[in-house]
């Protein structure tokens, strides 16, 4: 589905709890909490129709 957005705003974040199943659960093994923390309050989003995509193969 086609999508466009302006530029996703970040800003630093403190971290003060972290339950991450879904790192371990993509087969990902992370030890230790992440070096940086970042936040958005979000972004404009603007969705297309969804279309059919043929492939080349």
């Amino acid at each position: 589905m086609p999508n466009t957005h302006s530029a996703w705003p970040l800003y630093r974040a403190q971290l003060i709890g972290l339950e991450d199943q879904l790192v371990r659960a993509a087969g990902i093994e992370v030890a230790g909490q992440p070096e940086s923390v970042l936040f958005s309050p979000g972004v404009h989003t603007q969705f297309g129709w969804p279309r059919v995509l043929h492939s080349t193969m």
